[in-house]
């Protein structure tokens, strides 16, 4: 088993098991979970690891999407970082707080390579790229469901 399943594989079921989380949302994100680990044998390798930050990228927006509608349900927001400032605007201790610290890292480790990456047609992540990317996004959601 890869790094990739055991820790997408914990994550996809900590999110199926999330009650607030909307149904809906719970299998369209852990689908895109799955499918981070279903292209490891995509080729060329470039291809895989642009695949994988993808799809990470989708699932991670959804999951702040979801966490920022709890509080505030019209919310107009869809950008990675806005979704992550006003999750550290949130009340201290409320469900999807992040601390600024936190927030700030998690800007600078999932959406600044993602960005980078997903509007260059001549940007490629390498490994160390992608599996930080993967880690971080893990991490804050782990972190968000605790």
């Amino acid at each position: 088993m890869s790094w990739l399943q055991r820790r997408f594989g914990g994550l996809r079921a900590i999110v199926a098991g999330t009650a607030w989380l909307p149904v809906d949302d719970r299998a369209a994100i852990n689908r895109e979970f799955n499918e981070i680990v279903g292209v490891e044998r995509v080729h060329p390798l470039e291809r895989r690891r642009l695949l994988q930050v993808l799809h990470a990228s989708r699932a991670f927006n959804s999951f702040l999407l979801e966490t920022v509608r709890l509080q505030k349900p019209a919310t107009t927001l869809h950008a990675i970082g806005q979704l992550l400032d006003e999750m550290a605007k949130l009340p201290s201790g409320s469900r999807g707080h992040l601390n600024p610290k936190d927030c700030d890292r998690y800007k600078r480790k999932i959406r600044d390579p993602r960005n980078r990456v997903m509007h260059s047609a001549r940007a490629l992540p390498n490994p160390i790229e992608v599996y930080g990317l993967l880690g971080e996004v893990a991490t804050c959601v782990s972190d968000v469901l605790r």
